[in-house]
C-alpha cells in the first residue's frame, strides 16, 4: 500500500511546489507570507495546508483567508498558534494583526461559509 510509506519530500518537489505559488493568482501579500511560512513550516504541512489559503479581506486589525474545505480551516483554526500565519502576515504587513479569521471558500466569487476566529 503506497500511502503507508512515508512521505519523502525531494528537493526538486519542494521547487515544484515553490514555482506554482509564485507563479498562482493569490493575494500579492499571501504570497510573500507563504514564503516566509515555507521557511518555518514542515513541508508536508505548507503543501497540505498552507498553500492551500489564500486571503479573502485584510481589515485594519485582521485578516480574513480563505479556505478551500472544511478540513482545512478546521486544521488551521486548530493549530493557528503552532503554526506561525500570524507572524507572517505581521511581517508582510509591517503591523501587528488582533485576528486571523478562516473561512470556506474561494475569491474566484463562491459563497463565503461564516468564519471562525482563532
Amino acid at each position: 500500500n503506497i500511502s503507508s510509506i512515508p512521505e519523502e519530500t525531494t528537493a526538486e518537489e519542494r521547487e515544484t511546489l515553490l514555482l506554482e505559488f509564485k507563479n498562482s493568482n493569490k493575494h500579492p501579500l499571501w504570497l510573500q507570507a507563504r514564503q516566509l511560512l515555507f521557511k518555518k513550516v514542515e513541508f508536508s504541512i505548507f503543501k497540505r495546508f498552507i498553500s492551500v489559503l489564500d486571503i479573502h479581506q485584510i481589515h485594519q486589525d485582521s485578516i480574513e483567508l480563505l479556505a478551500p474545505h472544511h478540513y482545512v480551516r478546521d486544521y488551521i483554526n486548530k493549530n493557528l498558534f503552532s503554526i506561525p500565519i500570524k507572524q507572517a502576515l505581521e511581517a508582510t504587513l509591517g503591523h501587528k494583526v488582533r485576528f486571523v479569521h478562516v473561512s470556506v471558500g474561494t475569491n474566484s466569487g463562491n459563497k463565503l461559509e461564516p468564519t471562525e476566529e482563532e
